[in-house]
């Protein structure tokens, strides 16, 4: 297995619970596949935005998060175990095109 990930939608709001991709497996694209589909399927569900919480010391994952648009909104402080701080992100999505 490359990579997974997790999201809920509650239209119109989604989430991404986590997305994990292989060591072996990663820059080369598997992320951005994932989050790709997961947007179109939460799209697809009627949701118009997406949360993701990231870990402030998560420099990669702050990067990765950015470069798909995603803009932080808040700081979640002791998110992660009671000490890390997450930033919680968000985008909006473009709905499914009408035919």
């Amino acid at each position: 297995m490359a990579g997974f990930i997790l999201a809920d939608a509650d239209p119109p709001q989604g989430h991404i619970i986590t997305i994990d991709v292989a060591e072996a497996h990663r820059r080369r694209g598997v992320g951005t596949e994932l989050v790709g589909a997961a947007e179109r399927a939460l799209a697809e569900c009627g949701v118009h935005t997406v949360e993701i919480e990231t870990a402030t010391n998560n420099e990669a994952g702050l990067h990765f998060w950015y470069v798909h648009n995603y803009r932080a909104i808040g700081l979640l402080p002791g998110y992660y175990l009671g000490r890390i701080d997450a930033v919680r992100m968000r985008k909006a999505l473009v709905g499914p095109k009408e035919t």
